[in-house]
């Protein structure tokens, strides 16, 4: 949704009105689309993958095809046995699904050690380094954030967004690293990859037409982001040697997250050699009530059943705005995927790369959908 205040011409007004989208809700959340997070996983005797099933609440019944191979317990973790391959069965509201286990020999080389090292603007941190190596090499991060997962992100947004790059840290040790930047270098992977070529270096076969993936390679946990409106080429990188099963999302994590998308979209601007927005108080209040109202109205629109639209919201927030825009998502996992799914939707990707000076964030939780983000622009 895009407006602008009656300075405008009227021309321009009315093409700019016609723009008003939303975006597509994610089939994760569609009890019709019930489904695991994974569909084939490859890991190493001894070593364990996370397995869980989206767009339901109900029990899970797990199984192996082949416990010698790989077992699952009643959580969904799957363990490598003896090299093969199995399948790992889940039965959930009349539906069985399945996601196929590839195991392989306890690796004896350090060959695997590139893809376990992130490298930023030529500093390279490695999956077990201590919080201690993380702050000698890279300073205090900008804030220290509460995850949906079961580490703590550790922010570096610093030089204007140009190196941004988040730290998973569990128990002092890195455990996880995310980023998105022009010259990130995660092992392998880097912006310059496509989808064939991550296929190559992980030994897995995401679709090309995928705008995100999880898979599982050489033990560690990946979700891969992809650019299907720009290059269809890698954009961003999450590796972890933990878990990446979502949490209970407290309205810590909600808070956080809500900064978090703010520090992921201007990533993305920088990237496109644009500047980053600043934050507004105002503006992720308006947000935030939006998120809120949806959720508790069971309604998924950039206009309200009171008729409140995205203009209305930010002048009722003291907001003097000449131009304003509003990006909406529902049901997505994190703030990282919510940030990819508007960069992979035209409309609200001229919104994320428009010409706005101030950009808030906010959330609620619950409703149909679970999770609830809303993006409010102006200038």
């Amino acid at each position: 949704y895009k407006k602008f205040s009656k300075k405008a011409s009227a021309l321009f007004l009315s093409l700019i009105v016609t723009m008003t989208s939303t975006i597509a809700l994610p089939s994760t959340i569609s009890a019709a689309t019930i489904k695991l997070n994974k569909t084939a996983a490859t890991i190493q005797v001894g070593k364990k993958t996370t397995l869980s099933v989206t767009g339901t609440s109900k029990k899970v019944t797990w199984s192996s095809k082949n416990r010698t191979i790989a077992s699952v317990n009643k959580k969904g973790v799957v363990t490598g046995k003896k090299k093969g391959t199995t399948y790992i069965y889940a039965k959930v509201a009349g539906k069985t699904l399945r996601c196929k286990i590839t195991v392989k020999k306890k690796s004896t080389s350090s060959s695997t050690s590139a893809s376990t090292s992130i490298v930023v603007n030529g500093t390279s941190l490695a999956l077990g380094d201590s919080v201690t190596t993380l702050k000698t090499k890279f300073g205090e991060p900008a804030r220290i954030d509460k995850s949906i997962y079961s580490f703590d992100y550790y922010i570096y947004n610093n030089q204007d967004y140009k190196h941004f790059f988040m730290v998973g840290v569990q128990n002092n040790k890195v455990v996880a690293f995310y980023s998105d930047t022009a010259t990130f270098q995660v092992g392998q992977l880097n912006p310059s990859c496509s989808i064939s070529k991550v296929n190559s270096i992980l030994k897995t076969s995401i679709a090309s037409t995928k705008t995100e993936a999880s898979v599982t390679s050489n033990g560690l946990n990946y979700h891969l982001f992809f650019d299907q409106l720009g290059d269809k080429n890698l954009v961003g990188v999450l590796v972890s040697s933990v878990s990446l099963t979502p949490k209970t999302r407290t309205a810590t994590i909600l808070s956080a997250e809500e900064k978090e998308i703010f520090d992921l979209c201007n990533s993305a601007r920088v990237r496109e050699g644009l500047s980053p927005f600043t934050w507004s108080d105002k503006a992720a209040t308006a947000s935030r009530n939006h998120s809120v109202d949806m959720m508790k109205n069971n309604y998924f629109s950039h206009t309200s059943p009171s008729g409140s639209t995205p203009a209305t919201r930010m002048t009722n927030a003291g907001i003097s705005w000449r131009s304003v825009g509003e990006n909406i998502i529902a049901g997505y996992k994190d703030g990282i995927s919510a940030n990819n799914g508007w960069l992979n939707s035209s409309g609200h990707r001229s919104n994320m790369f428009g010409n706005f000076t101030y950009l808030g964030v906010g959330g609620a939780t619950g409703g149909s959908y679970g999770i609830y983000f809303t993006e409010g622009f102006y200038s």
